[in-house]
């Protein structure tokens, strides 16, 4: 043995790698809650299996895989190399990324302490070789590398490759209890001491995946970018030509077409005139039977697509069954266990074969929908006619409301700048649920115009809306358009009820700020109710403000509310600071209110005449507009900029000869 090799596994002995496998997600993919995505094979093995054999193949003696209440499920899973020491572990209560090093130390003994720690995502295709990167980084000041996948042309900042390096130094920083995260706890804890932070870009993509298409496309990218002689990557496959693999027991018919990158495992059958067009990986012991054709598909072990059937981008769960001359497009089929036996089943969203996407529909039904689309429009209009009209004259008749007119054109748009995803969607009508939804809506409009409630003809419209898109498109556009459909809410005018609550309030607080803030600047005042009489100084004439009733600031308020919702919804923000954003409107408004007010006395107690009054009153409320767009573009900014996330990391890094990338984040303490 080399002194090189003595000093490598001196650096591993001391090294701990952590695997984070994750656990099940309920409720989005059914195969993601039968097993955890870390299981998921890639080319017949899990994906964890993968990353623990190559860490073992690389020297890593200490390998702790931590999961959610799922390590029993995985220990089953996978097998452990011989000669390595792999411990698996439940998270009882979540620890985060960062926080598993401390649940490493608390159940394998404070000897770790002294260790260095590579984490690791348990879902991601191929590990690179590490001991470059431990060697580069311990022999540099940073507490920590980050190691990102290269970039793509498709996506703006470099994403982490789901691998970090840290020195022992950065466990002072982790929490003994609860959760730490490494992007959202660990990173901004030791910006605020002045640690810097490496960046290591590597050359390939190591394929992180959480759902399946994720999967599909890390999977894809594998096909197209592995050595095609790779005896490693493709163990007990036979390269044929044009990046087509073949497993040494797999049966494939002479008139099956295989158009490469195409993987078949071993003990799969493929029979005549069947078509596999790349990237798609047939799972061992998989069939394909005849006339099928099958494009940028994975199957796992024993899955079975029957004679005719077309699919597309579809994920086919182990021991499931595509049904004879099924068409499948961006799906999942998943098989379904009881009785302790596995039964063949369909796609688990729908019992019918053949559910298509709302673009397909349009593309397949394009003059049918037209006629369709016309009726509905004419039989909503008839139906809802003198709640639309209330609704109408009460834009053009009242100041307070006339910006709710343009609240169903912005609605068109932010469904014009969603096109693209909407028509990914799945279509599948609630006919039962859709149509109770719809005739409730037209019973409230005509218990609405029995008792004279315009406020409640004019909810039934939205009601009536959101019943439609029930109704005809189902519970998956209903929650792809859940904002907009709420925006719509924006449009209607407040009872009158609430609005009589609301007005002398208003009214008051606008006379009050604009008293203080008339007073701050130096102005002498005398308050009569509503009425302000203001003068600069004693030798000047008293001139009258009044604080009418339409100056109360309700106008602003209901027009700043819809610009505001609007922005919320078209910025890239996390909920959170979206829903600040949202909540910032009123007290916005109320505060540009008080400045026209302010600005308005001011200007009244210099110019002489009435037009000027009447111009003021007409054109300073659009004149607060900027400022209240300016404010709101602050307070965003302010949002932004209280928590450090892991998108602040991208724009700070500088390029370096050998250490690849160094991500300097703030300054040494002196």
């Amino acid at each position: 043995m080399t002194m090189l090799q003595q000093q490598d596994n001196v650096m591993l002995e001391k090294t701990t790698a952590i695997i984070l496998a994750g656990k099940r997600d309920f409720g989005r993919c059914p195969i993601a809650t039968q097993r955890p995505v870390a299981l998921w094979p890639v080319l017949g093995k899990p994906a964890l299996q993968r990353l623990v054999d190559s860490l073992a193949q690389q020297g890593f003696s200490r390998i702790v895989v931590c999961s959610e209440n799922e390590s029993e499920v995985i220990r089953a899973a996978v097998q452990c190399p011989a000669a390595t020491e792999v411990h698996f572990f439940n998270e009882k209560l979540l620890r985060g990324t960062a926080g598993c090093m401390q649940f490493a130390l608390e159940n394998l003994g404070q000897g770790l302490r002294h260790d260095h720690f590579v984490i690791i995502h348990g879902t991601i295709l191929a590990l690179p070789y590490l001991i470059p990167l431990l060697q580069q980084h311990q022999e540099s000041d940073h507490v920590m590398t980050v190691v990102t996948n290269p970039a793509r042309h498709d996506v703006y900042e470099k994403e982490t490759a789901g691998i970090y390096i840290c020195s022992p130094s950065v466990l002072e920083f982790i929490p003994q209890g609860g959760f730490c995260d490494i992007k959202e706890t660990l990173v901004p804890a030791l910006i605020r001491r002045g640690h810097t932070i490496a960046a290591h870009q590597l050359d390939f993509s190591l394929g992180n995946f959480r759902e399946k298409e994720e999967y599909l496309w890390a999977l894809s990218e594998y096909l197209y970018t592995v050595p095609p002689d790779s005896a490693q990557l493709m163990e007990g496959l036979n390269h044929r030509e044009n990046r087509v693999w073949v497993g040494q027991t797999a049966d494939v018919h002479e008139s099956a077409q295989i158009i490469g990158p195409v993987a078949i495992l071993n003990g799969a059958v493929v029979k005549e005139k069947a078509l596999i067009l790349g990237p798609a990986i047939i799972g061992v012991d998989a069939r394909v039977d005849a006339g099928c054709v099958i494009e940028s598909s994975v199957l796992w072990r024993d899955a079975r697509v029957g004679a005719r059937s077309q699919i597309q981008r579809v994920l086919v769960d182990e021991s499931a069954q595509v049904q004879v001359g099924a068409v499948l497009s961006d799906r999942t089929v998943s098989r379904h266990v009881g009785n302790g036996r596995h039964r063949s089943s369909v796609p688990y969203e729908d019992s019918v074969e053949t559910e298509m996407t709302l673009g397909q529909v349009l593309d397949r039904f394009r003059r049918s929908w037209k006629i369709a689309g016309a009726l509905l429009a004419v039989l909503f209009v008839v139906t809802f006619q003198a709640s639309l009209l209330s609704l109408v004259e009460e834009w053009f008749s009242s100041d307070e409301y006339s910006v709710g007119a343009l609240v169903p054109l912005i609605a068109a748009y932010l469904v014009y700048t969603r096109r693209q995803e909407l028509l990914k969607m799945p279509v599948k009508p609630q006919l039962l649920a859709g149509a109770t939804a719809l005739l409730s809506a037209a019973g409230l409009n005509l218990f609405g115009i029995y008792y004279s409630l315009g406020s409640v003809q004019h909810l039934s419209i939205v009601l009536a809306v959101a019943a439609v898109v029930l109704l005809f498109f189902g519970f998956a556009s209903y929650r792809r358009l859940g904002t907009i459909l709420l925006f719509l809410l924006l449009m209607l005018p407040l009872p009158r009820s609430a609005r009589s609550l609301v007005t002398a309030p208003l009214q008051q607080w606008a006379t009050s700020s604009a008293v203080f803030s008339l007073e701050m600047i130096g102005y002498d005042l005398r308050l009569e109710g509503n009425i302000i009489n203001l003068r600069w100084s004693p030798e000047h004439e008293w001139t009258v403000v009044a604080i009418a009733e339409a100056c109360n600031g309700l106008r602003m308020v209901t027009a700043f509310g819809v610009i505001c919702a609007l922005m919320v919804m078209l910025v890239r923000r996390p909920r959170w600071i979206k829903l600040l954003g949202l909540l910032a409107a009123f007290p916005i408004a109320l505060l540009c209110n008080s400045v026209r007010l302010c600005l308005t006395s001011v200007a009244l107690s210099i110019l002489e005449g009435p037009q000027w009054q009447q111009m003021f009153h007409d054109y300073g409320g659009l004149a607060m507009m900027p400022l209240a767009l300016g404010l709101m573009i602050g307070w965003l900014w302010i949002l932004d900029h209280l928590v450090v996330s892991s998108e602040t990391a991208a724009p700070m890094v500088s390029q370096s000869s050998q250490a690849g990338m160094v991500l300097h984040i703030g300054e040494k303490e002196s």
